[in-house]
């Protein structure tokens, strides 16, 4: 549970304090993936490491090392970012 946390405030701080990945995410928007390279592998590498962690979340979850609770905010900022609703509903 811990190395969860600490890997979920690592990446909320990286995309907090970079402004390097705040404009690659904005040129990535812009230009689609096919423009600039340098900002296409800084967010190609945050989306990875955040799927990495909700993959890893999701495996601890159902191994029974992480409770409903703890799993539930893992949940919501999937949902959060694939746009769904009510994440209580979908445990799965």
């Amino acid at each position: 549970m811990l190395q969860l946390k600490d890997n979920w405030v690592q990446l909320n701080l990286a995309g907090a304090t970079s402004p390097d990945l705040v404009e690659a995410y904005d040129t990535v928007i812009a230009r689609g993936w096919e423009g600039d390279a340098r900002a296409r592998g800084l967010v190609d590498a945050f989306e990875r490491a955040r799927l990495h962690n909700w993959s890893n979340a999701y495996y601890q979850y159902r191994n029974g090392t992480l409770e409903v609770d703890q799993w539930l905010p893992h949940l919501r900022e999937i949902q959060h970012n694939a746009k769904k609703p009510d994440p209580e509903q979908s445990l799965v």
